[in-house]
């Protein structure tokens, strides 16, 4: 796959934001979010520069985090809740 190097730097800035380990996860949430917004009956007409700027948005009101995996047992779910 070959992509701008303005869109390479705008994954490298992602990536350095933290919110994201790889290219590959960044890309994902970008690809959910433009289907999001085509099944919501809205078009792309969005020139590069502002939705690029709209994702960086997202991105940065999204929390950060640090996990590496999902742990949705029964037992982590219930944790510390005196059940």
């Amino acid at each position: 796959m070959s992509i701008s190097p303005e869109t390479q730097k705008l994954l490298d800035d992602v990536l350095a934001s933290g919110k994201f380990k790889t290219h590959d996860e960044a890309l994902a949430e970008a690809l959910r979010l433009l289907k999001e917004h085509q099944d919501a009956g809205n078009e792309v007409e969005l020139p590069f520069d502002e939705w690029r700027e709209k994702f960086r948005a997202h991105l940065e009101s999204t929390p950060r985090t640090t996990a590496t995996s999902v742990n949705d047992s029964r037992e982590s779910i219930y944790e510390g809740r005196g059940e």
